[in-house]
């Protein structure tokens, strides 16, 4: 009886392991379309142009990154990260002051690029707190802000 009770055991769980697996193959195929936009800002005194690029993907939408650039955004992540603003959250906000991009933004998840080839001066004031990035967040048109959300 103890040895039949193994067996069985045995078997169910190969059951469970090879269902689990089917299972898992056949989520791992599947291609969840990301989301992205884009915004242009230009600076035609500095023969700049500028690009927020906000991405979301992942399964539940949950990987969220605005990227602030003057160029073609690189799919190397360290390039990205050695020549890019990259900013790790679902939503930034900015105001365009002659030769200068002034951007609002939770402190942290903030990547500074190494290489700065930006001829545009970039300035970032940082959030610190949650009731502060929910004051943006509501009054940003007040402020004579313009907001680029990932979402």
């Amino acid at each position: 009886m103890r040895k039949a009770l193994i067996i069985l055991f045995g078997i169910i769980l190969c059951s469970v392991l090879t269902v689990g697996l089917f299972f898992f193959y056949s989520i791992s195929s599947i291609d969840i379309a990301s989301k992205k936009q884009i915004v242009k800002i230009a600076f035609p005194e500095l023969n700049e142009q500028l690009f927020f690029e906000a991405n979301v993907w992942g399964i539940s939408g949950n990987h969220e990154e605005i990227i602030l650039t003057n160029h073609k955004v690189e799919e190397n992540p360290t390039l990205r990260k050695d020549n890019n603003y990259i900013f790790y959250t679902s939503s930034v906000f900015y105001k365009k002051e002659k030769n200068k991009l002034i951007i609002y933004c939770p402190e942290s998840g903030i990547s500074i690029p190494k290489n700065n080839s930006y001829k545009v001066e970039i300035k970032i004031i940082s959030l610190k707190n949650y009731n502060e990035i929910k004051e943006y967040d509501e009054n940003y048109k007040k402020y004579g802000l313009t907001k680029i959300s990932a979402l």
